[in-house]
């Protein structure tokens, strides 16, 4: 609760005053879906962003349960590319808000803007982050369902490199059994960003991970290219072109990245099925892909100096408001009346994109019309039957139409990466093989059907193990015992193996993650 007086709680926060633990500090952006400040706690020092949804949506039961369906969503997952949410309350006027962490940096689509295109060294490490909090969200049966530019965040981290943050689970969904308290969208209702969304998603058919799979593709498409694979004079135009034409290659645009025509053309196969099983296959091919074409991509992060290239106007930024408020611009727009093209049209591409986000009412009446125009070849709503023919004497055999081939799936790396997290910071994981890494940090070892041991260690603590079977690249969170003090001159026991009934399940779980 804040403590806000009854005459300034109907009133926009201000500086000093105080909500749950903090107290803000000023505000950073606002917009329809609401409002986010930076805020302070008063003892510590620790400084925040705190997102507040509007008046007008904390009325709206459907619209609080999907914010807090992004803060319990958030917190199912717990990855490092993953913004952070760690409190949750209520204002005394009746305004929901949470608390997460205050990002340094500026958003992707902000460095688009102004550069146009990354190079493939900037990209790929930029893409292998948001790959590994996809899969994370995946594991966990979560689905982001807008994945974009605009919600991925550019932090430089502590050592001078570049991290991804995935925001905004505001329209996220669970799959494979819905979870506990997830909000529910209307069943053949639209929802996402139509230059990143999958045919499925676009036809407002019931989608699964493979729906970010196909928006994961667009995007690396756009960091490679500096465009979007399909743009249109309108929404329904982009829509049809998701749905119905082929993905277009890179190397139309960019004659050298003719090696990456493949991989982003797996991922945004028309079929789910026909996509990449998960995004550590579809960053494995993509980076077998450039090793193969000649491309020496980093093994650590990008530089952080892409930041200072680019300098944002305000670089204190949280999830800036122009991105974090977009949910209830994405699910909520009124369909505009039949025939008003200006309503519909997609704002340029050459300024903020925060306005393409599309709702289930707009494009609901539209693609029904659309479709059965499609199929009926005519606009009206009885059709004409078609005059009679007279056959020739003679047919002539019409060539058959040949599908169109698929392409076949890059070969699989021979070595994988597992991302290693967890306490303590500086523990030595030991390959078999002899390779080893620090934690947190990557640990490269042979692909193979076999389960391998790892081996843990670190000063001060139990020396640990933990097996994995090295089929695709994954992450591992370790956790260590520290060492007990010898007593009456016995040594401390050593703790069971992961997966020997340990009953801790920070050694039984290898994909568990902080």
């Amino acid at each position: 609760m804040t403590s806000s007086s009854p005459s300034t709680q109907n009133a926009d926060l201000t500086p000093g005053q105080q909500v749950g633990e903090y107290v803000i500090e000023a505000l950073i952006g606002a917009g329809g879906f609401g409002t986010v400040f930076r805020a302070a706690h008063p003892l510590i020092g620790k400084q925040v962003a705190i997102k507040v949804l509007s008046r007008a949506y904390s009325a709206q039961p459907e619209m609080v349960s999907r914010f807090v369906a992004e803060a319990r969503s958030v917190n199912q997952i717990r990855h490092r590319n993953i913004i952070d949410i760690f409190g949750f309350g209520q204002l005394e006027d009746g305004r929901h808000f949470f608390v997460m962490e205050l990002l340094e940096g500026q958003p992707l689509d902000a460095y688009l803007e102004t550069a146009g295109r990354l190079e493939l060294e900037q990209a790929v490490p930029i893409l292998r982050g948001v790959a590994r909090a996809l899969d994370a969200a995946h594991d966990k049966g979560i689905i982001h369902r807008d994945i974009k530019p605009e919600n991925i965040f550019l932090c430089a981290d502590a050592d001078g490199g570049l991290a991804p943050k995935l925001l905004d689970f505001g329209i996220a969904k669970a799959f494979g059994g819905p979870a506990e308290g997830m909000h529910k969208t209307r069943t053949g209702a639209p929802i996402g960003t139509p230059y990143y969304m999958s045919p499925e998603q676009c036809r407002g058919r019931d989608v699964d991970h493979r729906t970010d799979i196909y928006a994961f593709g667009c995007v690396a498409f756009e960091l490679l290219t500096g465009s979007v694979p399909f743009d249109g004079d309108d929404y329904m135009d982009i829509l049809m072109k998701q749905i119905s034409d082929p993905p277009p290659k890179l190397s139309a645009l960019m004659p050298e990245l003719s090696a990456f025509d493949e991989p982003i053309a797996w991922m945004m196969q028309k079929e789910p099925a026909a996509r990449p099983p998960n995004l550590a296959a579809a960053m494995a091919a993509l980076e077998q892909s450039a090793a193969s074409s000649g491309h020496a991509l980093p093994v650590a992060r990008a530089s952080a100096e892409l930041l200072r290239q680019t300098p944002a106007p305000n670089l204190r930024t949280p999830v800036p408001a122009t991105r974090a408020i977009s949910t209830a611009e994405t699910v909520e727009l009124t369909p505009p009346p039949i025939g008003t093209a200006a309503t519909m049209a997609p704002e340029p591409r050459t300024g903020s994109r925060r306005g393409l986000a599309i709702g289930a009412a707009v494009i609901a009446a539209a693609a029904v019309a659309v479709i059965a125009i499609k199929l009926n070849g005519t606009s009206s709503g009885t059709r004409t039957p078609p005059p009679a023919v007279t056959p020739p004497a003679v047919e002539t055999p019409q060539p058959q139409p040949q599908p169109p081939p698929q392409p076949t799936p890059p070969p699989q790396p021979t070595t994988i990466t597992i991302a290693l997290s967890g306490t303590p910071a500086g523990a030595r994981v030991t390959a078999p093989n002899g390779a080893s890494a620090v934690v947190p940090g990557d640990l490269v070892v042979p692909r193979g059907d076999a389960p391998i041991e790892l081996t843990i260690s670190a000063d001060g603590f139990v020396t640990g193990a933990q097996t994995i079977t090295p089929t695709e690249s994954t992450s591992l969170a370790i956790s260590l015992v520290a060492e007990a003090p010898v007593k009456d001159g016995k040594k401390p026991r050593r703790p069971p193996r992961a997966g020997s009934g340990s009953g801790n399940p920070l050694l039984e779980d290898p994909f568990r993650t902080h």
